[in-house]
């Protein structure tokens, strides 16, 4: 397990009573907010906002999630970026590849260790959201 996993467990495990009972009314808010963008999307400013109602809608998905939980909150709303990548690995019957840093971070292979090129993707997420599984999916097909 990574050093990332291990803290996001530890952190889970001194989160307060109060966080976990402001979790639901927050997702909801989340939710709310993501309807209410699908809902309004055709009349929006297209200058302004992304071009497809699909990125607008998602934009606003991960920007309500980033503005509303707290990031233990974000840590109990999803697995550790190790779970999320073995189990994408799992459903497209992919050998996993994991390496450890000499940090303790864990490093996560979607192609071969000895490809002629290689791309460093770093899914961002402040060290507080792990990794979703649209961006192995993503980098599976970069492939």
């Amino acid at each position: 397990m990574s050093s990332s996993a291990l803290l996001q467990q530890k952190g889970l495990a001194q989160m307060p009573l109060s966080e976990k009972l402001a979790f639901t009314p927050k997702l909801l808010s989340v939710v709310t907010q993501t309807i209410l963008a699908l809902i309004g999307a055709p009349f929006r400013n297209r200058s302004t906002t992304p071009s497809t109602i699909k990125r607008h809608v998602m934009y606003t998905a991960v920007r309500a999630l980033v503005d509303t939980l707290t990031p233990l909150q974000n840590h109990y709303r999803a697995p550790p970026t190790d779970e999320i990548y073995a189990a994408y690995c799992k459903s497209h019957k992919l050998t996993p590849d994991s390496e450890i840093l000499q940090d303790g971070t864990r490093a996560h292979w979607m192609g071969p260790r000895n490809a002629k090129k290689i791309i460093l993707y770093l899914h961002g997420g402040g060290y507080v959201i792990p990794a979703e599984p649209y961006s192995f999916a993503y980098l599976h097909t970069l492939r």
